[in-house]
């Protein structure tokens, strides 16, 4: 049997090296599940890779199918995983983590404890969005301790791991979750995560907004931060004694 994919065979820009085409059905290894993709969700970790980033174009396999997250059904399981599987609903994350076939196909086969359940409350788009982004934003969040009675300031607090870390300080009983976003339409987005307080940076001083919310001179605990190198000045301005700056996905 063949499915349907996207592929690449060397690394490039995706005009030239990305391809369509069908490739053989995959088969789940022992301890793996093949899921049927519904969405597949693509990181900027996948789009690097692809590029060759850095200048390593290096392939580690003869061919590749990008991306790491994806959501979909259990439709095949193999040896040592339950039957029971079959027909669950799952999101799934590292697909391509040491492996050639990830989710930008319309099956996968990954590791069973890599394919967590998905609530019936859930969409496949949400379901998608919750192995890099939101694995992103909770150690974002969580990786020292509980934030709990803390100010935390998300910079870009609207996008994809912002968004799921302005939500998780919030659960995680923060005291105040201020956001920082750079359009209307993103200040929208943070405030339905929730978020107590939005800063248009463009719009807006970032460091005399947030002063000016707490009539302090330091008054942040903990800055999340996607542009470590652009944004440190106004973290360090803002940070009490102690403070911490948790920082992902930039080359600063």
């Amino acid at each position: 049997m063949k499915m349907k994919a996207a592929f690449y065979r060397s690394k490039g820009p995706a005009a030239e090296v990305l391809q369509r085409g069908e490739l053989d059905l995959p088969q789940p290894a022992p301890g793996e599940v093949r899921v049927r993709i519904k969405v597949s969700a693509v990181n900027p970790s996948d789009t690097k890779n692809r590029a060759g980033h850095r200048g390593n174009l290096a392939m580690p396999f003869p061919l590749i199918i990008p991306h790491q997250d994806g959501s979909g059904v259990i439709e095949a399981v193999g040896d040592s995983v339950s039957e029971r599987r079959i027909g669950e609903r799952v999101w799934v994350y590292e697909a391509t983590l040491g492996r050639a076939l990830g989710t930008c196909a319309e099956y996968c086969c990954v590791p069973s404890s890599k394919a967590i359940p998905l609530p019936d409350a859930a969409d496949f788009e949400a379901g998608a969005c919750m192995g890099i982004p939101a694995m992103t934003a909770h150690r974002c969040v969580f990786a020292d301790g509980s934030v709990r009675g803390q100010r935390v300031l998300v910079l870009g607090g609207a996008g994809a791991v912002g968004f799921y870390a302005v939500q998780m300080a919030k659960l995680g009983g923060a005291a105040c979750v201020l956001a920082s976003v750079s359009r209307p339409e993103q200040a929208q987005a943070a405030i339905r995560a929730g978020a107590d307080h939005v800063i248009n940076y463009r719009s807006q001083d970032l460091v005399a907004s947030c002063r000016e919310i707490f009539a302090e001179d330091n008054p942040i605990d903990r800055v999340i931060d996607v542009a470590f190198g652009a944004n440190l000045s106004h973290s360090l301005a803002l940070l009490r004694v102690r403070g911490v700056i948790a920082t992902y996905a930039s080359d600063a």
